[in-house]
Formats: C-alpha cells, sequence, structure tokens
C-alpha cells in the first residue's frame, strides 16, 4: 500500500469516526399530545407555531393551542366566529395572526386571541377554505371554492384575486411558501410554482397523486 493511499484511508476513517461521534453526541426529545393531555381530538389535520413560541393545532372537532404546559380548546359553541369545528388550515403571519381555514368559512386570531370572521362578498360567510398562505404582494391569501381572496385594506374589504392561471384555480392538496411571492402547489395530478408578483407559473410538472411538496434549501 503506497503512502499516499493510507494517508486517504486514515484521512476517511478520522472523517467517519467524527461523523458518528457527532450523531451520537445530539439528543432528540420527542413528546406526544393527545386526548389524555386535554387535546379535542387525536385527529390533528394542521399544526403552526405562532410568535410566541405557543403551538396551534387544528383538528376534526376543534382548535387547540398548546402552550407547552397545557391545552386550551376552541369550540364554535363558545366562539360564533370560529367557522367550525373540523379544522382544515392553521397558520400564523408575519403580523401574529393566527388563521383558520374549515369547510364552512374562514376566520382569525388578532394578536389579543380574539375570534374574527371572514366575509366574501359582502355577505357571504359560508365557504370551503382549505388553505391559507402569505405573500408580500397581496399579504394574507385565502384559498376557497369561490376563488381565491386577499384583503384590501384601501376598501376595507376581501377582494378576489382575479388572475389566477387555471391550473391553479381547481382544487389541490397542498400549498406551500416557496419564497416571498411564490407559492408552489400540489395537485391531484400537477405540481406547479406560481408567482403573484409576476403573475405567472413558473414552473409545472405532472406528478403522480402529489401530496405535497417544499422547497429543499
Amino acid at each position: 500500500m503506497s503512502p499516499r493511499t493510507l494517508y486517504r484511508l486514515l484521512t476517511y476513517s478520522c472523517i467517519g469516526l467524527l461523523l458518528i461521534n457527532g450523531l451520537y453526541g445530539q439528543s432528540f426529545l420527542f413528546s406526544k399530545i393527545n386526548t389524555s393531555h386535554g387535546l379535542s381530538d387525536n385527529n390533528a389535520r394542521t399544526i403552526t407555531i405562532d410568535k410566541n413560541g405557543f403551538l396551534w393545532i387544528g383538528t376534526s372537532q376543534g382548535l387547540n393551542v398548546y402552550d407547552g404546559y397545557s391545552v386550551t380548546t376552541f369550540l364554535k359553541e363558545h366562539n360564533p366566529e370560529l367557522a367550525g369545528d373540523l379544522i382544515l388550515e392553521v397558520k400564523s403571519d408575519s403580523k401574529n395572526r393566527v388563521w383558520i381555514g374549515t369547510p364552512e368559512g374562514t376566520s382569525w386570531l388578532d394578536k389579543n386571541r380574539r375570534f374574527h370572521r371572514v366575509t366574501l362578498e359582502d355577505t357571504l360567510k359560508k365557504f370551503y377554505c382549505p388553505s391559507i398562505f402569505e405573500t408580500d404582494v397581496y399579504g394574507t391569501v385565502i384559498f376557497t371554492d369561490k376563488g381565491q381572496f386577499y384583503y384590501d385594506s384601501s376598501k376595507g374589504k376581501w377582494q378576489e384575486i382575479g388572475w389566477i392561471p387555471a391550473p391553479i384555480k381547481r382544487l389541490f392538496l397542498d400549498a406551500e411558501k416557496f419564497s416571498e411571492d411564490k407559492v408552489i402547489f400540489s395537485m391531484d395530478t400537477l405540481v406547479a410554482i406560481l408567482d403573484y408578483r409576476k403573475r405567472k407559473i413558473l414552473y409545472q410538472a405532472p406528478f403522480r397523486f402529489p401530496v405535497s411538496a417544499c422547497k429543499l434549501k
């Protein structure tokens, strides 16, 4: 064996030992929250963390918040401005508001954690809302079976985004933020990235039943 080969073997061995030692040096702590801890239902459909570090959990039977010690549950019965108890989506935005999407409409919690109900087209409160996301150009966008809407502060009302391309208009399985003004959508047979500032699809490719997609780095 040549000195050069021996040097390489020793170098690779040292690197391998360092990596293994690093992995073993890490400790992971997992904890579980379920109905025995106060969660309203074990079918957790969606989660988000607000700027206070609280974990919001949307279930099939109510909205929950976990502060690290205990769980508080919010139900429509006691919170009339909550659109429904079947929570499809929960998101915390840059202003520390918490948005809730349900089959019965959309609600949001202000920074003081008071509920508010979203009204579309002046009177419409009941609609299907499976996804909510945030962009720089439009702020919070709610996706509904009536279209995509953003809040126009100059008019004091929710306005439909009328230019959405046809491939994105149909219902999708998941929507994740790709960058400040780009959202990546996973549909039944398609994954696409929509740029809300440039108002066009930047990428689209066919996939077989994609459940979710996100930016790698």
